[in-house]
């Protein structure tokens, strides 16, 4: 992926803590939201972890 630099664009990121979470639909309504608030700027990426906040492991944020 090319450095994003000043071009206007945005990354999403949403999280959740658990699978269950994600079934109900909290994950969707972040990302929603967020491309609510992005606006008319071009999205360059969406990226999402099922992880808890603790977890060294979210594989999304470390995209980033």
């Amino acid at each position: 992926m090319q450095p994003l630099g000043r071009s206007g664009s945005v990354v999403l990121y949403g999280r959740v803590s658990s699978h269950r979470q994600r079934q109900e639909g909290g994950l969707e309504r972040q990302l929603e939201r967020l491309r609510e608030v992005a606006g008319d700027r071009p999205v360059a990426g969406e990226f999402f972890d099922v992880a808890s906040g603790l977890s060294a492991s979210a594989k999304g944020c470390g995209a980033l």
